[in-house]
C-alpha cells in the first residue's frame, strides 16, 4: 500500500507544494487456517463452504509433504565403514 501526503508551504511569499510518498509496511498474508475458520466451519451451526476449504488446503498440505520424500536408494557401501582412522591420524593435541 503506498500512502502519498502534500503539503503546502509558503516560503518568502512562494507557495511550494511537496509530495512525500511512502511504502507502508504490511505483513505478508498467507493462506491458513485459523481458529476462526476452524469455528466458523464446525460451530454454530456450520458453513460448508469453510468445510470444503479445511479439507481442500489439508489435502494440498498432505501433497506438499508428499513431494519432500525422497525415494529409497540402497547403502553403495553395503554397511562398511567409511571414515576410518588409525591412532596415527587422530590430533595430537588431545590428552585424553
Amino acid at each position: 500500500m503506498v500512502s502519498s501526503e502534500v503539503e503546502v508551504r509558503e516560503e518568502k511569499g512562494v507557495k511550494k507544494e511537496i509530495s512525500r510518498t511512502a511504502v507502508a509496511k504490511r505483513t505478508p498474508r498467507v493462506a491458513t487456517i485459523e481458529k476462526a475458520h476452524m469455528e466458523r466451519a464446525y460451530l454454530f451451526g456450520g458453513d460448508q463452504a469453510e468445510r470444503d476449504r479445511i479439507e481442500v488446503y489439508g489435502e494440498m498440505n498432505k501433497e506438499f509433504f508428499e513431494s519432500l520424500k525422497a525415494p529409497f536408494k540402497e547403502d553403495p557401501t553395503n554397511g562398511r565403514l567409511i571414515f576410518c582412522f588409525s591412532p596415527d591420524e587422530r590430533s595430537k593435541s588431545t590428552t585424553w
